[in-house]
């Protein structure tokens, strides 16, 4: 009998110890997913600030749009199934699970649109220059944060 509750003891470690990696891993997808959002929305807001002329720092929308464009197809791969939920606290809607097809047409809409917005600050690097582009790439994120983001 003995050995039963050894052998049962063991098992139970093992299975909680997954349980326990399994959360882990999906605490560390969500914190991750996170810090790429955040980032995405930081060099969004700073380059509003550009767009409106609201700062003289002209020079650096360069590394704002370079940046959008090199977080926007990484945030569309930030939501894999198993990060739906974690012990960390998420804003992301079940949606983005439950109607996966609708949720890719939204990412790649704004991929498309940072895209663009790097084609525009190529034509014309002047800030006030990239008013529609990044109008354009802003109104994807809202859409998105409409359907797919608690609030």
């Amino acid at each position: 009998m003995h050995c039963r509750f050894r052998i049962t003891a063991a098992l139970a470690g093992v299975f909680l110890g997954a349980l326990v990696t399994d959360a882990s891993a999906s605490d560390a997808m969500i914190t991750y997913r996170q810090s790429v959002m955040e980032a995405l929305g930081g060099h969004t807001k700073a380059l509003a600030a550009l767009v409106k002329g609201e700062v003289p720092m002209a020079a650096d929308a360069k590394g704002h749009v370079a940046a959008i464009e090199a977080l926007a197809p990484m945030a569309a791969n930030v939501f894999p199934p198993d990060s739906a939920k974690g012990s960390v606290e998420t804003w992301a809607q079940p949606a983005i699970w439950e109607k996966p097809d609708a949720f890719k047409k939204q990412m790649v809409a704004m991929q498309d649109a940072s895209d663009a917005l790097a084609k525009a600050y190529a034509a014309d690097p002047k800030p006030s220059a990239l008013a529609p582009a990044f109008g354009a790439f802003v109104k994807t994120c809202k859409a998105c944060h409409d359907d797919f983001k608690r609030k």
